[in-house]
């Protein structure tokens, strides 16, 4: 864990032997008002850094669907895009 000027972040969270212990720790700092940032590897699949990245991508999925916007992060293949440019006068 790292704090810069009262903002937490926690680097290799998945990694931490006791990870749920650290996050309750920080959350002092988030009461207090100060960001915190969590950054890792996922580490396998019974990391409670990969159960938030699980949540954060069911809420980015039904916040996409509810808006009606779940083809916008949809990417076309590169020569699909060529294909688009040339034909734009």
């Amino acid at each position: 864990m790292a704090v810069h000027a009262g903002d937490v972040g926690l680097d290799e969270f998945a990694k931490h032997p006791n990870a749920r212990l650290l996050w309750e720790t920080a959350q002092g700092r988030v009461t207090w008002g100060y960001d915190m940032a969590v950054w890792s590897a996922h580490d396998g699949e019974d990391t409670l850094f990969n159960e938030f990245a699980r949540e954060a991508r069911t809420a980015c999925v039904r916040s996409l669907s509810a808006s009606g916007g779940e083809d916008q992060g949809e990417v076309a293949p590169s020569s699909s895009l060529a294909e688009e440019s040339r034909s734009i006068p």
